[in-house]
């Protein structure tokens, strides 16, 4: 299967992912690797492993519209299996959406459908939540609202900090991310009609991983 890769900053989980395929973990190619910032570190990353980037300055179109079609046309020429998301920081069009249903996956650093949106390892510690994690998830036109797949869940500890809270989540979301991927790449995770079906079976709740 080939993919392509949506990022805006550093592209850690990107590179989680082209170490996976480096060592014929995950049946999958990455095409390119597209972003809004010229200056993502991600970028860097992606010609590291020898893949194609494009870059979408978003400060350079006159309106947000332009720039999803412009972003539309390309991607639809490349016609990927499976849009990843990794660190995207913008809402994807309704017709991007509608077009690539069911192809597309994000990964958010909340349990959700808790703390949508940014700043989440602030706000779950301020909210004295008592787990935090990232949820891989499906795209659609509404902010972190898709069906959720893997959840990675950590307990927070009395000591934590943003910092620390985030390099934990971030560890984990380096197993889950890529593990959905590769379910995906070999046909075992299906979606049809913007719902996961897993080995055949509907996925009513997500799969959660624990490291506690």
């Amino acid at each position: 299967m080939k993919a392509v890769c949506l990022i805006s900053g550093g592209g850690t989980n990107l590179e989680a992912i082209l170490k996976h395929i480096n060592k014929e973990k995950l049946n999958l190619s990455i095409t390119s690797v597209i972003s809004d910032n010229p200056k993502a570190h991600g970028l860097k990353i992606a010609k590291k492993f020898n893949v194609d980037t494009h870059v979408f300055n978003f400060k350079e179109y006159k309106s947000k519209n332009i720039f999803d079609d412009q972003l539309e046309v390309y991607v639809e020429n490349i016609n990927p299996d499976i849009v990843i998301l990794a660190g995207y920081m913008r809402i994807l069009s309704k017709s991007f959406c509608r077009l690539h249903s069911g192809k597309i996956i994000n990964i958010h650093p909340s349990l959700l459908p808790k703390l949508k949106g940014l700043n989440t390892y602030q706000r779950a510690l301020s909210n004295n939540e008592l787990y935090h994690g990232s949820s891989v998830h499906l795209v659609v036109n509404e902010i972190d609202s898709g069906s959720v797949i893997v959840q990675f869940r950590t307990k927070i500890k009395s000591n934590d900090t943003v910092s620390s809270l985030r390099k934990r989540v971030m560890e984990g979301e380096y197993t889950i991310y890529p593990m959905v991927i590769n379910h995906l790449a070999n046909e075992n995770l299906k979606i049809i009609n913007e719902t996961p079906y897993l080995f055949g079976k509907k996925l009513i709740d997500p799969i959660v991983i624990n490291d506690f």
